[in-house]
């Protein structure tokens, strides 16, 4: 039996520089699974698209709503 899922669209930012970085989003409603090492994936919170600043050497995985 097959089930069939929602499309989600996801957003991966590495940001291996030193400093912070600001990035642009696709505007949208996301909730952030991957933030500064720590993963849930039932979401850390929830954030809009556009302008998103990534910590210095991190990652941040966002997954639309």
């Amino acid at each position: 039996m097959l089930v069939a899922m929602p499309q989600k669209d996801i957003v991966v930012l590495l940001n291996a520089n030193r400093e912070a970085q600001v990035v642009d989003v696709p505007q949208g409603d996301y909730r952030a699974v991957v933030c500064d090492g720590v993963v849930n994936g039932d979401g850390l919170c929830t954030m809009k698209g556009g302008k998103v600043t990534v910590d210095a050497q991190s990652a941040l995985i966002l997954m639309s709503l």
